[in-house]
């Protein structure tokens, strides 16, 4: 791994995300090895999982006391979906080695928007999360109906919002896609280049003062940690983490919209408005109505059969 971070960090990446949860015992990196690496990258950021009760004592893949370097990489889902993007737990964190509050993808957007934008961030008294002049449309802190959620509570869940997947268009297939949001460059790419030096321009061009992440993209491989998704595809561990990132810097650079669930007194005025809007065509056009519906039944094969 650190020979790869190497590779990496000589074309000048702003940050890297490794997503691969490195705070549980069966990893074979030694915490003096992260701590190392951690010296030597301070643009280095990992995952961990928050949930997995893990005994202080571990020898391996303990993390170091860098709190800064590392973002959960826990997620929400509804009926094995991942339709919501978690950012906060708080300080409920089952495991003694993964103590971030923020997730891992709001942590490098955080980073890259302060970075290069010098925009900053702020939690409001509310529990929300302000950043520049915009309020991320999260979920509320204290309500149990919340748009189709009969039963949602933050409290215990986290701070979420909607997951606005971005979807890229496959041109040979006209399908699309949610694992070809951003460029791929495969491992060996990066290690070989003295073979293949015609690669390092582009490959520049990819990684300069971005964020890159490092992550297993074959489906087959990671086929035990994928993802399922409202657009009946399954991704890996990676691309959910760059379309959550994506949808954040896309979200305060570019003003993408934001999805927000409606609340109680939007869903009830939408349905009276709709019902007003129906009941004045029936009102204004009934007539017309009454004519066209004799002519349709006069004219189908049911009509016919009966007068027979």
């Amino acid at each position: 791994m650190k020979q790869v971070v190497g590779e990496i960090q000589k074309h000048q990446p702003l940050f890297i995300g490794l997503v691969q949860d490195l705070d549980t015992p069966d990893k074979e990196i030694s915490k003096q090895q992260l701590e190392n690496i951690l010296g030597e990258t301070p643009n280095l950021y990992f995952t961990c999982n928050s949930s997995k009760s893990i005994n202080e004592s571990e020898a391996l893949g303990n993390p170091p006391d860098t709190e800064n370097a590392f973002g959960f990489s826990d997620v929400s889902r509804d009926d094995k979906v991942v339709r919501r993007s978690l950012l906060m737990i708080g300080d409920k964190s089952a495991n003694p080695h993964c103590k971030s509050p923020y997730a891992f993808g709001l942590v490098l957007a955080l980073n890259y928007l302060k970075e290069v934008k010098e925009i900053n961030h702020q939690s409001l008294p509310d529990g929300k999360i302000k950043i520049g002049n915009l309020i991320l449309p999260t979920f509320p802190i204290k309500s149990e109906r919340v748009g189709g959620y009969q039963k949602f509570d933050a409290g215990t869940g986290g701070l979420q919002m909607l997951l606005n997947y971005r979807i890229s268009k496959d041109r040979p297939t006209n399908s699309k896609q949610l694992d070809r949001i951003a460029k791929r460059i495969t491992i060996e790419n990066f290690t070989n280049l003295s073979r293949n030096p015609k690669n390092t321009k582009k490959i520049e061009e990819s990684v300069k003062n971005r964020i890159v992440l490092i992550g297993v993209t074959d489906k087959e491989f990671a086929k035990n940690k994928l993802f399922q998704t409202p657009y009946q595809q399954e991704i890996t561990p990676v691309w959910l983490h760059a379309q959550m990132i994506s949808q954040l810097l896309s979200g305060v650079i570019d003003r993408r919209p934001f999805l927000r669930p409606w609340f109680g007194w939007e869903n009830v005025a939408w349905i009276y408005a709709w019902s007003l809007v129906g009941g004045f065509i029936i009102w204004r056009f009934r007539s017309g109505i009454n004519i066209l519906l004799v002519t349709i039944l006069k004219r189908s094969p049911i009509s016919n059969r009966r007068y027979r």
